[in-house]
């Protein structure tokens, strides 16, 4: 999922309403499933260039070019990982508390 597409789903969706900032509105469990619903692909890895048994392991110019494609599409730093249940809740909470003080 793209990094754009994260912040709505612990706070909602801007409704138009708000002057300077904002107000959200929470968003229905079908949007929040299909905003957080996606798997978190790992990058694709060569693995250790010695095998158990310590034979050197020779990879192809194909298996190499792959996996540095998988580091620069998956690797760290390339998407927003999905809230955990705690930083949602989190998230949440803080965002009712902020709304009540309004």
């Amino acid at each position: 999922m793209f990094a754009e597409h994260r912040p709505g789903a612990p706070h909602g969706h801007e409704t138009g309403r708000g002057e300077y900032a904002e107000v959200h509105e929470p968003l229905t469990r079908g949007e929040l499933y299909r905003l957080t619903a996606h798997e978190e692909p790992k990058p694709y890895e060569l693995g250790p260039k010695v095998d158990a048994d310590g034979a050197v392991r020779r990879f192809t110019v194909r298996q190499r070019l792959r996996a540095r494609l998988a580091r620069a599409m998956y690797g760290p730093g390339t998407y927003v990982p999905k809230a955990t249940p705690e930083e949602y809740r989190a998230l949440h909470a803080g965002w009712h508390e902020s709304e009540r003080l309004d």
